[in-house]
């Protein structure tokens, strides 16, 4: 059971980003391919964060990532939105700003271009606006989740214009501070599109407007920033457990691009410079061979210019814990590898050289959390992130809330080409043999 509850939820978890045409021009031409003439390599500088723990995870200096790297990307999913600051202004609140300014100076530190994502949706397979960031009357900052209704309609809620006008603001603000090269200006938005299909069909159309002026917003800044949103093959293809296109014998390779088809049709509005695809094999149950199922991804959207917004593979095992508070009930809820790890990047990366990708995004260059973190159940670590996990975990009152809070907050735990502390593993060789 812990495997298919671990599927499900780490389907939430999953990043795609899509194509080079805006919807009413996806017949037009596509902009030059990678400015090296070969397909560049990013990462995500993203772990654990020892120095906010209000953050959960912050993107922590790391001297290695330059030299590991074409482009930083920097995944904006984790600090939250202050929605009710940028509803009344473009100015960002100090709170935001500190934050910012302070991330600013790393990339500059860096010395790489840039590749920003934002995230319009967050929590319950992205239903929800993103988190709402704040900072409380003790000055202690609060990201506030399930804060708006499920699948906030932008065009026939009464907030609809607020929101709409706040996110607009804070895409101005992100996109002013960092320059990107590239930019995601929506993470994820076809888990929003799965998820709110049938609770509200206006829903994902009004997204989708917000999307396209964030899209123009950013040309009128600069034409030549590359965009697009970043929409997730699992849900693209609907084969989560009790999904439509998922089967208990395993996956069907041919209903699932006929579900992808189905989707990719509905975003045909949807402006984007590129197709990019996010995808985590290991997160979805029933593939006989990843590579296969990225193949088939591929070949739904094979005629546009590709890039992989998002991907990786864990190398260590997942465990979790489902028992009640002061106890543990340990669970292996899925078996990884160093040599999973290793082929999955394989195969991605000779993708990229087949498809001519000018991008590719792994998830990240560290491991979030410490090794002796990841490797423990009861939670044993050196560094204070147990108490951090406990409480995460037990923000679920039953047991397949406790195991799904526990392994979310682990899901990407151990992706990177390096440990936590910066120790190479098999993964980087094959990273940096490709960069040559």
């Amino acid at each position: 059971m812990c495997g298919q509850i671990l599927r499900w939820l780490l389907g939430s978890a999953v990043v795609l980003v899509l194509s080079q045409c805006s919807g009413e021009n996806r017949d037009s031409e596509d902009p030059p391919v990678a400015p090296l003439g070969r397909t560049l390599l990013a990462s995500t500088p993203i772990q654990a964060s020892e120095r906010n723990p209000n953050l959960l995870f912050n993107f922590e200096v790391d001297d290695s990532l330059a030299a590991d790297v074409d482009v930083v990307s920097l995944h904006e999913d984790f600090f939250g939105v202050p929605w009710e600051a940028f509803s009344q202004s473009k100015t960002a609140p100090d709170y935001f700003a500190v934050l910012i300014q302070e991330l600013k100076q790393r990339v500059n530190r860096w010395d790489r271009p840039l590749y920003l994502s934002l995230a319009i949706s967050h929590n319950e397979n992205r239903r929800y606006l993103a988190e709402h960031l704040f900072e409380d009357d003790e000055g202690k900052l609060v990201r506030q989740a399930r804060w708006t209704d499920p699948c906030f309609n932008f065009d026939t809620h009464p907030d609809g214009e607020k929101w709409r006008r706040a996110y607009l603001n804070y895409s101005e603000y992100m996109i002013r501070t960092f320059k990107p090269r590239y930019l995601t200006n929506g993470i994820e938005v076809t888990m929003f599109q799965n998820s709110c299909r049938s609770f509200d069909p206006g829903a994902f159309p009004a997204l989708i407007k917000v999307l396209n002026q964030v899209y123009d917003l950013a040309k009128e800044i600069d034409p030549q920033i590359v965009v697009f949103p970043s929409l997730q093959v699992g849900y693209m293809m609907d084969i989560r457990p009790g999904g439509v296109c998922y089967r208990d014998t395993g996956l069907d390779l041919e209903v699932a691009k006929t579900c992808m088809r189905f989707a990719w049709e509905e975003m045909a509005s949807l402006k984007m410079d590129r197709v990019g695809l996010s995808i985590y094999p290991h997160v979805v149950g029933g593939i006989p061979d990843n590579s296969a199922y990225l193949a088939a991804a591929l070949d739904v959207v094979k005629d546009r210019q590709l890039v992989i917004a998002e991907t990786g593979h864990p190398s260590s095992s997942l465990l979790v814990n489902g028992g009640p508070a002061g106890e543990a009930q340990c669970l292996t809820a899925v078996e990884h590898s160093d040599d999973q790890q290793v082929e999955w990047l394989k195969a991605v990366l000779q993708a990229a050289k087949d498809h001519n990708m000018e991008l590719v995004t792994w998830w990240s260059a560290r491991d979030v959390f410490p090794e002796d973190f990841i490797g423990s159940c009861p939670c044993e670590d050196s560094r204070s992130f147990c108490e951090t996990a406990e409480i995460f975990r037990l923000q679920g009152g039953d047991f397949t809330q406790r195991v799904q809070n526990d392994a979310i907050l682990r899901a990407f735990q151990s992706m990177g080409y390096r440990t936590y502390d910066g120790l190479p593993k098999e993964s980087l060789g094959i990273w940096r043999d490709f960069r040559k």
